[in-house]
């Protein structure tokens, strides 16, 4: 039997507190369908009063696709338990992989108790929120011997590979600077992430999804930052959150002779009649060319008398079907979840060496590079927009 934790039972995880079933449940169930072992799925939270509804949600799950996957509810007992993680680890023997999918300021806690427990570990966005925390997990990472990633699904987006190639193939001519635009729902801090949004920020939650596309694509590394935030709807309802940042990101390219600005325009307070979830566009802008990617309208409008007017992404993670039993999932965040479990296994099998992973993946050390764009966007938000500096991979 493969045994594989998911710590944290939220929105990601199996889609609590919306109508869907999340994307890392999804992904692994799919990824099983092409294993001959048996595969097991532990969900790990803190407290079991929330079982009964995440319980439902596999059912519902298990009707729809058929499934063969086990799962396992923890915790069990009435207590509340923040570490219930840590009795789980103990009592399996050898797990291939740990995927952690909890609030940001629970990242480094959680994944250094995989990683010293030399179990392959996957993390949602971002690594960790300062520096000092992502330099432990990656030296804690080497020390072990155990490949640890981020879940950095855009990098395996479409779309955001043809921006790689456009500038990589020099097309573009030098890149000057580049303009990204990204939103969300205002239920996602009022009732999705209430419990914990304080302790985070848009651009730490979503911006830094277009930090790490930026070193993926680019190769640069950023220098210095500025950042502004705006406390206005959510403050409002007692909320200590900003509803929007603006960042303008200096970014060096590798061969030290030039540099370009990045500016983010973010903010999590779209109204509910908003047709997509995420609305999101990044621009390239070049010397001898430019390119534009709506990353939200992916040409496919519904208008329907349930649910209005929606703007679908159908290549992020997707269900297609609709009869129970023959339903799938599929989609660049499915592709994210699914490489990762067969790179555990390719390391089991001794087919492929943490090393080597390290310099092609989303690895703890390339992603030291979005935590250090965060921890400085904080503080410049704190300074009032001061340009910081965003500390070196050379530091750790």
């Amino acid at each position: 039997m493969i045994e594989i934790v998911v710590i944290g039972t939220g929105m990601y995880s199996i889609g609590r507190g919306t109508d869907g079933f999340g994307t890392i449940v999804p992904a692994v169930c799919e990824w099983a369908k092409n294993v001959e072992a048996g595969v097991r799925i532990h969900l790990v939270g803190s407290q079991s009063k929330n079982n009964h509804h995440i319980q439902e949600k596999i059912e519902a799950f298990k009707k729809l696709s058929a499934t063969k996957v086990d799962f396992e509810l923890w915790p069990r007992q009435p207590e509340v338990n923040p570490t219930e993680y840590d009795r789980v680890l103990d009592g399996l023997s050898k797990p291939l992989c740990c995927i952690v999918a909890v609030p940001d300021d629970l990242h480094f806690a959680v994944a250094q108790n995989a990683i010293k427990r030399k179990i392959p570990t996957l993390v949602v966005k971002p690594l960790t929120p300062t520096c000092d925390q992502a330099s432990s997990l990656i030296k804690m990472a080497d020390e072990y011997k155990t490949y640890g990633c981020v879940e950095f699904h855009k990098r395996f987006d479409a779309a955001n590979l043809m921006l790689r190639d456009y500038l990589q193939s020099g097309e573009l001519g030098e890149l000057l600077y580049s303009v990204v635009e990204y939103s969300q729902r205002i239920t996602i801090p009022t009732k999705i992430f209430r419990g914990w949004v304080e302790s985070s920020n848009i651009f730490q939650y979503l911006g830094v999804h277009y930090v790490d596309i930026m070193k993926f694509i680019s190769g640069a590394y950023p220098v210095r930052l500025s950042a502004t935030g705006q406390k206005t709807e959510l403050y409002q309802q007692g909320i200590n959150t900003p509803d929007s940042i603006q960042c303008s990101i200096e970014w060096e390219l590798p061969d030290n002779a030039s540099t370009f600005i990045q500016t983010l325009h973010l903010n999590w307070i779209d109204p509910e009649t908003s047709p997509a979830m995420s609305n999101q566009r990044i621009k390239l802008i070049g010397t001898k060319g430019r390119v534009e990617s709506d990353q939200s309208y992916r040409g496919l409008s519904v208008y329907s008398a349930k649910t209005g007017f929606t703007t679908p992404n159908p290549y992020f993670c997707t269900q297609f079907g609709h009869e129970d039993g023959h339903v799938h999932w599929a989609g660049y965040g499915i592709d994210s979840i699914t490489t990762f479990c067969d790179d555990c296994m390719d390391l089991n099998l001794g087919s492929v060496t943490k090393e080597a992973l390290d310099l092609k993946r989303s690895s703890f050390q390339e992603s030291f590079c979005s935590t250090a764009v965060v921890e400085a966007c904080n503080a410049s938000l704190e300074k009032g927009g001061d340009w910081v500096s965003v500390k070196s991979e050379r530091t750790i």
